[in-house]
């Protein structure tokens, strides 16, 4: 990552256009950093990136938002996905855990936890322990949600390099 570590979880608004409209989105550091090395690495503008996001996810009720962070972790280990496939992974799913001994509700996109399942796999963890262990370990995120993107987004990094 290009930002320090206790930066990288710390959101950030920053502006875009989609498809030539101006607009505005809050991702974590760690997100606007990949945005950045993604488009470097195509040889493009951040903004193409953004829009092709967005072009997967029309059809779909999921925020920009949430299209970008699953895109750039997406596209980080592999080609592009159909808009079918995007769409699957960028639908919010709703996962009852138990963290500090506590029942509790993460929403979070598909691809996230496909991702922390994997993780959880390869570490021979439970999703709760792997939860705990990302919430403990992610410096500077927000929230849950936010540190377990963070990690997959870490995790898949790690894995290309």
């Amino acid at each position: 990552h290009e930002s320090s570590a206790a930066e990288c979880g710390a959101r950030s608004i920053g502006n875009v256009e989609v498809f030539g409209r101006r607009t505005s989105m809050r991702l974590e550091q760690s997100y606007w950093d990949a945005l950045r090395l993604v488009a470097k690495a195509r040889g493009t503008h951040p903004n193409i990136i953004v829009s092709e996001a967005a072009r997967l996810s029309k059809n779909s009720s999921t925020s920009l938002t949430s299209s970008v962070r699953v895109h750039l972790a997406v596209v980080c280990v592999g080609p592009t996905p159909t808009e079918v496939e995007f769409q699957q992974q960028v639908e919010r799913v709703r996962m009852n855990l138990s963290f500090k001994k506590r029942r509790i509700t993460v929403f979070l996109e598909q691809f996230f936890w496909d991702g922390l399942t994997e993780i959880a796999r390869r570490n021979q963890t439970s999703l709760d322990e792997t939860v705990e262990w990302v919430a403990a370990n992610v410096p500077g995120a927000t929230s849950r949600a936010s540190a377990i993107r963070l990690a997959v987004l870490d995790d898949r990094l790690t894995r290309l390099a």
